[in-house]
């Protein structure tokens, strides 16, 4: 007993120590440090570890054209352009490479946890706010976006600068810190439409405050529609109605159908597996089923306690908080039924990941059950780290997609010898890897319509890379590479059948994940 005694209290002793450590400024700086470090660690040797694939080479084909031209195509497909801007101003500044369009996201990734902590920090102090950072770094969907070519960390950082924006207008009662709000939140909808999400959540925070606070009827009404209120939103609206036109263009174009599979039974379970284990709900068996649904039953049960208990200063905060990690998912999931096209997939929902860590970091400091606390503390962390692993291994392998081998062949074929790609999503692909040594074409004639308008830039060939006469084209070549996948290629006839022409040598590799080898390269050399 005195054994068992004393380790208890050597144990709590350093628990003391180390909460007292970490409530401090050095403390928050260390954490801070810790969690920068650990998510460069986790993103920095990621970034060359999978291809290209579609998305992200879309965004780094559009970095060719000009702002006129970016702001053109990116009208005809079906997001909005601001994130394709700063991605052209970074380019400029340090290449259009697969490592310079993914850095950007990584850094943007460092500022979305600053300020995770700073917001943390503000709402329930510095304990928290240490905890939040490290658990956002090692957070699996956090890790596995944070290296995409896309606009999902802009979004992350914005969706935190709005929410910070609109607590200190609340509290200041500016009129000032209102209008930058509506700039914020017009910024949100230049960079992704589907921030109008976390944008209604501050609507149902806002709403639920109030009535808190004992407004009801015109009163209610009168509070929540304050003049700041209106004010801010007249501001966003004015600010997003340039764009106005290209988004009703868009969603004409979207109406015809999508990719985005319809929500189901399953789409908050695999929301849920995704975001503990990067792992879908269906896949997910066995003790890692049990592990996922263990920490979902303990977040309940701890939420429970802690908010029960929790002083009335402190509710909004932790109101907040939950609104906004909660929300989103649901706003989601109702614009994508009918009469609208499915939307939801989870990296649409980055800055509810953000606030559903916050809520696990203060459930867990804040807990009165510290042996409850320590179990749902050490459940999360194993399952970040079990998530890590899962996007180690998968790489940028989705539900959706799979673009895992595609380039790691093109990038094969170093012999100087000019690749057509058949398939115009092959070929964005891999334009990326393109070299000046080594030219990678597509035939313009087999380019499709494309009911977003993605293959336009194609279409249309201002930077000369389809070859409208394949014939003509082939008359002075010795040697060239046909790549794609084996059903694509059926689209061009093969160059074997052509006179003078034969297959010197065919390069397949499997797919990493699935093991199937639907992509191939053949070399055919002229007689």
């Amino acid at each position: 007993m005195r054994g068992k005694t004393g380790y208890n209290y050597t144990m709590q002793k350093l628990s003391s120590r180390l909460s007292a450590f970490f409530s401090s400024r050095r403390g928050g700086v260390v954490a801070l440090t810790i969690a920068i470090g650990s998510f460069l660690g986790l993103t920095l040797t990621r970034l060359t570890s999978s291809s290209i694939w579609f998305d992200e080479s879309f965004s780094s084909y559009l970095m060719r054209f000009d702002w006129a031209g970016i702001t053109h195509y990116t009208a005809l497909d079906v997001h909005p352009p601001f994130y394709y801007y700063c991605l052209k101003l970074w380019t400029n500044l340090f290449g259009n490479t697969p490592v310079t369009i993914r850095l950007l996201s990584v850094v943007l990734g460092v500022v979305a946890i600053i300020l995770a902590f700073r917001l943390a920090g503000r709402l329930f102090g510095q304990r928290v706010a240490s905890l939040a950072a490290i658990l956002l770094a090692i957070s699996s969907l956090f890790v596995r976006y944070g290296i995409e070519a896309r606009m999902y960390m802009l979004v992350a950082v914005i969706g935190l600068l709005g929410i910070m924006t609109y607590l200190r207008a609340e509290t200041s009662g500016k009129r000032c810190r209102y209008l930058l709000y509506g700039l914020v939140m017009a910024l949100g909808m230049w960079t992704h439409y589907l921030m109008v999400t976390v944008w209604l959540s501050v609507w149902v925070y806002r709403y639920l405050k109030l009535r808190r606070q004992g407004c009801k009827g015109r009163k209610l009404l009168r509070s929540f529609f304050s003049a700041d209120w209106l004010i801010a939103h007249a501001v966003a609206i004015a600010a997003f109605l340039p764009w106005i036109p290209y988004v009703l263009h868009q969603l004409r174009g979207m109406s015809s159908g999508y990719w985005i599979p319809a929500v189901t039974v399953n789409t908050l379970g695999d929301y849920w597996s995704s975001l503990t284990l990067y792992s879908e709900a269906s896949g997910t068996d066995g003790w890692w089923a049990v592990l996922v649904w263990a920490i979902l039953v303990l977040v309940v049960a701890v939420s429970r306690q802690v908010y029960c208990k929790s002083k009335p200063a402190s509710r909004p905060s932790l109101l907040l908080t939950l609104v906004v990690a909660v929300a989103p998912i649901l706003w989601l999931m109702l614009l994508s039924f009918y009469p609208f096209k499915s939307v939801f997939v989870d990296r649409y929902l980055m800055v509810a990941v953000i606030f559903t860590v916050i809520w696990l970091a203060v459930i867990i400091v804040r807990s009165p059950n510290r042996r409850l606390a320590g179990l749902l503390l050490t459940l999360v962390v194993v399952a970040s780290i079990c998530g890590v692993r899962n996007v180690y291994r998968l790489g940028n392998y989705n539900r959706y997609f799979n673009g895992s081998a595609k380039n790691t062949m093109i990038n094969t074929t170093k012999d100087n010898i000019p690749i057509i790609l058949t398939g115009a999503y092959n070929y964005y692909e891999a334009a990326v890897y393109e070299q000046k040594s080594h030219p990678v074409y597509y035939v313009r004639s087999e380019v499709g319509d494309s009911e977003v308008g993605s293959l336009q830039m194609l279409k249309d060939n201002r930077l000369g890379k389809g070859i409208t006469d394949l014939q003509r084209f082939l008359a002075a070549k010795q040697q060239v590479w046909l790549a794609g996948y084996s059903t694509d290629q059926a689209a061009i006839a093969p160059l074997s059948r052509m006179t003078g022409w034969r297959a010197a040598k065919t390069i397949s590799i499997p797919d990493p994940i699935t093991g199937e080898s639907h992509y191939k390269a053949t070399l055919y050399v002229k007689q």
